[in-house]
């Protein structure tokens, strides 16, 4: 008999509802070995999607079915975690899959894990087809998980000429999966993810989309950020630009592809990004200002503690509880609580206005964290 899933909350930024691996009872301590983590994450920018259906009951209690799916393959196979980054049940639900959220490289299809999402349809569809419902939920999630990507379009991956930018397991592993019915429905998959993008780019801006104003100084979030000739993904590209670029706000926002952007400048270039891969590179003169994800206080500029902590040296955390992340201003890999302990591995850099430290956090966790939130030990 179907059972309706729990409902998710809807994450930020416009993503579909995904319920979280504590929402569907992910037991995480089947990651750790010897309190390791047994599969350390990666992470690498998504160039493709690749559709997968379990091969199991098609209507079976989906938490039961998703700690299952797990626990084969955290336990069963050995890797540590479950391989898909999403899956949808019969009712349409999402849920998360591979611990780390966006980016994470998963383990769903051989040799071509790097660059890819695996969105997983909870079931067997060898000749079945998916309920309207779960057809409903595989749209929105690819639609997110690939929404810098066309959805109609063709690219090189790999050693693969020509890779649909939404394929099915079979396009790239010696597999039937993810069945003969979905795989003959991946047309209307890739028209559908069209439809939600453009319902999306449709959408008014929210209260909050004008984010910064002419003469902000900015920096950007993540590295392989796209600077365009005009606003919207499909604009020409001028240049890819890298972590902790420093630029100024010249014009915007305008909205376009459900996204605000900017005209920017920098020393040598200039074009349009979008706002999502932008933060502000310095601290206002407010009471108090969040920088790269760190509460910096209106006061005195911290001491420079980052010189009295070379490579090598253990640190503690204090303050309270401070983020660890995957590159200087940088996507949040995980927490560390006040007081953990972490090895710093390399030299500082200083990037949205704050000095960020490499470290080695223990249980295969290594990220940058806010130098000025570390003591030593």
């Amino acid at each position: 008999t179907p059972v309706a899933a729990p409902t998710g909350e809807p994450p930020a930024d416009g993503a579909p509802p995904i319920i979280s691996r504590r929402a569907w009872g992910a037991d995480e301590a089947l990651r750790f070995r010897n309190d390791e983590e047994i599969w350390p994450r990666q992470y690498r920018a998504v160039e493709h999607l690749v559709i997968h259906h379990s091969d199991t009951t098609n209507f079976e209690n989906p938490l039961l079915a998703i700690r299952s799916i797990y626990y084969y393959h955290a336990v069963t196979k050995g890797w540590g975690d479950i391989g898909y980054n999403y899956l949808v049940d019969f009712n349409g639900a999402i849920y998360e899959g591979r611990a780390g959220g966006e980016w994470v490289v998963g383990g769903h299809a051989l040799g071509y894990n790097e660059g890819t999402a695996g969105i997983c349809a909870m079931g067997r569809f060898a000749g079945a087809e998916p309920t309207p419902e779960m057809a409903a939920g595989l749209a929105d999630i690819a639609a997110w998980a690939g929404r810098n990507l066309d959805p109609a379009a063709a690219a090189p991956f790999a050693d693969i000429a020509r890779l649909p930018t939404i394929c099915g397991h079979r396009d790239v592993n010696p597999t039937s999966c993810p069945g003969d019915a979905l795989f003959g429905d991946l047309g209307w998959l890739r028209e559908d993810v069209q439809t939600v993008l453009a319902a999306r780019a449709a959408a008014p801006p929210p209260d909050d989309a004008a984010r910064f104003a002419a003469g902000d100084a900015v920096a950007t979030t993540v590295a392989g950020v796209a600077l365009r000739e005009e606003p919207g993904r499909a604009a020409p590209l001028i240049t890819t630009v890298a972590a902790g670029e420093p630029l100024t706000i010249t014009d915007g926002p305008q909205w376009a592809d459900g996204m605000a952007w900017y005209h920017a400048a920098g020393t040598t270039l200039s074009g349009w990004i979008a706002a999502d891969f932008l933060a502000p590179a310095a601290p206002s003169a407010d009471a108090q200002q969040w920088v790269g994800g760190e509460e910096r206080p209106d006061a005195d500029p911290a001491p420079n503690t980052t010189a009295a902590l070379p490579p090598g040296t253990t640190a503690a955390v204090t303050g309270g509880d401070l983020h660890l992340r995957a590159a200087p201003a940088g996507a949040v890999l995980d927490t560390l609580p006040d007081g953990a302990w972490v090895i710093v591995t390399g030299p500082p850099q200083v990037v949205a206005g704050v000095r960020w430290l490499p470290v080695d956090a223990g249980l295969g966790r290594q990220g940058w964290v806010s130098g000025d939130r570390l003591r030593p030990v």
